[in-house]
């Protein structure tokens, strides 16, 4: 069954999440990301680290680790 993945979309219509990700200049680091979500969309609430992660209250994030930079969207 797949999970379908929505983007919080702000009353002035951007998506910041979106935004932040076209902001990132390292390709590779945006190919994950994307590779993230499709996992996300497959394996929904059972997708674990390294590319998922439970921080608390019902919180999630996607993680991207590159060198020692870690990039996370929530």
């Amino acid at each position: 069954m797949a999970t379908h993945v929505y983007f919080f979309q702000d009353n002035d219509q951007s998506v910041p999440a979106l935004d932040w990700l076209r902001s990132i200049d390292d390709q590779k680091v945006k190919a994950q990301f994307g590779e993230r979500i499709n996992t996300l969309e497959d394996e929904g609430h059972e997708m674990e680290r390294p590319g998922s992660g439970h921080i608390k209250g019902g919180i999630n994030e996607l993680r991207v680790k590159k060198g020692r930079v870690n990039f996370r969207i929530l």
